[in-house]
């Protein structure tokens, strides 16, 4: 079975890397107009917000502080917020924000990884771009832990400064995204071996 190179296994999963990057244009164009109409259109958006307690004992008495917020319920089972509010800007960025950071992500590591295989497709894999390419890429599969990390706490301060509970308090519930790390140091390993590689495969080509 041939490994690179055209009609090879790297062609195919090149092949499907190539959707896979349209389809993720079609679907974050699509997806941001939706969430752009839905802003300009509706007055409220009902909004679901991860919850954690501190005690999990039956919850009663949530009350809410302010007043743009409109048919909170929480579900201890499911562990969330189902809460209406009001389309306001602080509304509007966040939901952008969150959309926008999570789909630059995904489509800078798919541009990053079609770059790759194109190198595969003509046999020439051990190239220094491709080693910078793969440093790029762990970067990014690392970033995804922080920017949860940042999801969690922005929900956390959303939820204490907007309602209280009469029998329990909320809890921040960080947590860190281990396996996004790991890969990333595993890709990180990777690339120093790919650059080792390259300089090998560079000096073997000037010694001829």
């Amino acid at each position: 079975m041939k490994v690179i190179g055209k009609r090879s296994v790297a062609s195919l999963v090149g092949l499907i890397i190539h959707v896979a990057w349209y389809g993720q244009l079609v679907l974050y164009c699509f997806a941001g107009i939706v969430l752009l109409v839905v802003f300009l259109v509706k007055d409220q958006v009902v909004s679901d917000i991860p919850v954690a307690l501190r005690s999990y004992q039956t919850v009663s008495g949530l009350s809410t502080i302010n007043p743009e917020l409109q048919n909170a319920a929480l579900t201890l089972k499911a562990g969330s917020l189902h809460v209406e509010q009001k389309v306001t800007w602080q509304v509007i960025l966040s939901a952008a924000g969150s959309f926008a950071g999570f789909a630059v992500l995904g489509l800078l590591i798919t541009y990053l990884l079609r770059q790759i295989f194109a190198t595969l497709l003509r046999e020439e894999p051990f190239v220094q771009e491709n080693a910078h390419r793969l440093r790029k890429i762990a970067l990014l599969i690392m970033l995804i832990s922080p920017l949860r990390l940042l999801e969690d706490l922005y929900h956390y301060w959303f939820l204490t400064g907007n309602f209280k509970l009469a029998n329990d308090v909320f809890a921040i519930d960080l947590v860190i995204d281990v396996q996004s790390l790991l890969t990333g140091l595993v890709l990180l390993i990777i690339a120093e071996l790919f650059r080792l590689a390259t300089l090998v495969k560079e000096e073997n080509e000037l010694t001829v």
